[in-house]
């Protein structure tokens, strides 16, 4: 059994997601996350004060590393709009390898365990810079806001298996972002 002070903020967040992803919200305890460290419940009060606060700091990583994965896509495009669809499927890529923590970290409307505001709208600035430049400052919010409400949206309905028809979804997903990216730039 490791000493307490082995444990980490930092661990315990990444073996809070592991659980996440292998026993979803519900099961993802304090108590399944201290016997996973082997270590007694009591031990993770020292970093977290309760459920609601590790489940915060699970969703800003989560949140900081999608948006980071986003814009390493985007660096590579060679104007505004390949920008934008290399951090959509980045967004979505990074969706299929975390799904549990994606839900968690969009979907639920708990404030006390929604990612940090502020970091999340820092770290999502770039992004609205590359949409201003399809549709102008002045309604690069809108316009961000719907990119993320398409591509979360889909994702999510893919996660959740309501996509039943058949077809190919990582096309259906493209198609559907470019006819986005292609409507921001006729406003």
């Amino acid at each position: 059994m490791p000493f307490p002070r082995q444990v980490t903020a930092e661990s315990i967040v990444d073996k809070g997601r592991e659980l996440l992803e292998q026993l979803g919200t519900d099961g993802t305890s304090l108590t399944a996350i201290a016997d996973a460290l082997h270590i007694r419940p009591p031990s993770l009060y020292r970093y977290y004060r309760n459920r609601s606060a590790l489940l915060k700091a699970m969703n800003t990583l989560t949140v900081r590393e999608q948006i980071r994965a986003m814009d390493e896509a985007a660096s590579r495009g060679h104007n505004a709009q390949t920008s934008l669809l290399y951090a959509a499927r980045a967004f979505r890529d990074y969706a299929h390898e975390w799904p549990a923590s994606v839900l968690m970290a969009y979907g639920s409307s708990d404030h006390q365990v929604q990612a940090a505001a502020a970091e999340a709208e820092r770290l999502v600035l770039p992004m609205q810079a590359l949409v201003a430049e399809l549709c102008g400052e002045e309604q690069s919010l809108t316009g961000l806001r719907g990119l993320f409400a398409l591509v979360f949206g889909f994702v999510a309905l893919e996660m959740n298996g309501v996509f039943r028809r058949g077809g190919d979804l990582s096309a259906a997903y493209e198609t559907a972002v470019m006819v986005y990216l292609d409507g921001l730039r006729q406003q």
